[in-house]
C-alpha cells in the first residue's frame, strides 16, 4: 500500500489547528502499566536508519542516504493525514507501539507533542495495511483501556540509543544509560563515588532544547524509567557498559576530563 501525504508536513500543530493533537498527553506517563519493556539496549552504534546520526535543529532527522532536504517530523495530526486515517486511530496505533516517536516537544497547551518520521509511517502503512481500515484488533482496543502507552518507553529507548552512538568514549556511553535511571538505581550499580561523579558530569540531557520551569515539570515524568522492568533493562546495559569502560580506562578520573554541567 502506497501512502502519499496530502498536505505539507509541519513539525508541530500546523497552521489553523486550534486544539491539541490527538496523541498529546496531559499527564505524561513514565511507562507505568507497560508489561513489555524494550528487549535490550545496544552499547554500540544504533542500527536504525534515523538513529545513525544526531538530530540537527529542533525537529529534523538526518537521512543517511537521502537527499539534502531532510524530511520534517510529523505530529499526530499530520501523521494521521499521511496515513489517511483519523487522529483517534493514529493515537491508538501509537500507544500500542505500532510505530515509535523519535522526538517530543511540550506545547503551549501544557501537553506533549510526539513527533514521528514520515518514512517510518509509510513503512508501517505498507507493512500493516489491515490496521488502517476496518475494526481495530482486540489488542489495540484493550491496551488503551488498561492505561498502556508505549510512546514514553519507546522514545526513551530510541533517544538513549542515539546518545550512546554519539558518545565519544566508553564512560560517556555508560553515562548515556544513566540519563534515564533514578539516582538510587545508578548508586546501586556504581558503588564507587568517583565513578558516579564522573558519570554525573558526562551524563547527557535527554531533551536538548531550552525549557521553561513549567515545561520541565511537564516532561519530568517522561525522563526516567520508573517501571521496574524497564529500569532493569537499563541497569543490565549499564553494568555491561561499565565493565567495558573499566577495562579500557581503569582510572577514569585521570584519563577522562569532562566539564561540569551548569
Amino acid at each position: 500500500m502506497s501512502v502519499t501525504p496530502t498536505t505539507t508536513p509541519h513539525p508541530h500543530t500546523g497552521a489553523g489547528v486550534r486544539r491539541p493533537p490527538a496523541d498529546a498527553t496531559r499527564r505524561p506517563s513514565s511507562g507505568a502499566g507497560v508489561r513489555r519493556p524494550p528487549r535490550g539496549l545496544r552499547c554500540g552504534p544504533a542500527t536504525r536508519r534515523d538513529d545513525r546520526r544526531p538530530l540537527t535543529g529542533s525537529h529534523r532527522v538526518p537521512m543517511p542516504d537521502g537527499p539534502p532536504e531532510r524530511p520534517t517530523l510529523l505530529n499526530a495530526t499530520r501523521g494521521a493525514e499521511l496515513l489517511r486515517i483519523g487522529t483517534a486511530r493514529f493515537a491508538r496505533l501509537a500507544r500500542a507501539g505500532c510505530f515509535d516517536p523519535v522526538d517530543l516537544r511540550p506545547s503551549r497547551y501544557r501537553v506533549i507533542i510526539w513527533l514521528y518520521p514520515p518514512d517510518e509511517l509509510r513503512a508501517f502503512a505498507e507493512r500493516s495495511p489491515e490496521l488502517l481500515t476496518g475494526p481495530a484488533p482486540d489488542r489495540l482496543r484493550t491496551r488503551p483501556r488498561r492505561g498502556t502507552d508505549l510512546r514514553p518507553v519507546r522514545w526513551r529507548h530510541r533517544r538513549t540509543a542515539r546518545l550512546i552512538h554519539r558518545a565519544a568514549d566508553p564512560w560517556s556511553r555508560a553515562a548515556a544509560l544513566c540519563a534515564v535511571l533514578d539516582p538510587p538505581d545508578v548508586a546501586a550499580e556504581v558503588p564507587d563515588r568517583h565513578e558516579r561523579d564522573l558519570l554525573h558530569r558526562l551524563r547527557p540531557r535527554l531533551i536538548d532544547i531550552p525549557l521553561t520551569a513549567e515545561q520541565r515539570d511537564l516532561v519530568a515524568p517522561l525522563l526516567t524509567a520508573a517501571d521496574p522492568d524497564e529500569a532493569r533493562v537499563y541497569r543490565d546495559a549499564l553494568r555491561a557498559a561499565l565493565r567495558t569502560a573499566r577495562s579500557v580506562v581503569p582510572l577514569p578520573g585521570a584519563a577522562v576530563t569532562a566539564a561540569r554541567r551548569p
